[in-house]
């Protein structure tokens, strides 16, 4: 979840612009701008952080399909898990892939899967691709993954998984 706290306050020199993101776990940071600028400053930072909400808008409902489609691969049920998987694919061999990443000869049963850190967006011609990194711990070893997803205009599906 995504939590901001934003506040604006005038002092006698200018204006502070106080900031606290707690997902990304940043600390208070304080901007500074002189009062003649105050009407661009404003503007600029008003941008700013609609791109920044934007992106992390993108970001959850991403990590949101991710979860769904790694919780129903640990459940073993491979066929409901292929519904999140981007369409193009050969249907048959897009299922044995799914069911290999799910329980593999070499590795075992997929037991967790859990999002690292960081992220990447962009947004290109209305098309939103998320990438998202994931650590798969399964009964042998351990694997890190990057996943990849798309939306173009009908919600998240997963492009790849590298």
């Amino acid at each position: 979840m995504f939590n901001a706290k934003i506040v604006i306050s005038n002092k006698k020199m200018g204006l502070v612009v106080t900031f606290c993101i707690k997902s990304f776990k940043t600390k208070v940071e304080m901007f500074y701008f002189r009062p003649m600028k105050r009407s661009l400053t404003l503007f600029v930072l008003f941008v700013g952080m609609s791109f920044l909400f934007a992106s992390c808008g993108s970001t959850d409902a991403a990590e949101k399909t991710a979860t769904k489609f790694f919780k129903l691969l640990i459940k073993g049920d491979f066929k409901k898990a292929n519904t999140f998987i981007s369409a193009g694919f050969d249907p048959d061999v897009q299922l044995q892939q799914i069911s290999r990443l799910g329980k593999n000869d070499t590795a075992g049963k997929l037991l967790s899967a859990k999002k690292t850190m960081g992220f990447n967006t962009n947004i290109t011609n209305g098309i939103t691709t998320v990438k998202l990194p994931y650590l798969l711990k399964y009964e042998k070893s351990e694997l890190s993954v990057e996943v990849t997803l798309v939306n173009r205009g009908s919600g998240f599906k997963i492009q790849s998984i590298n």
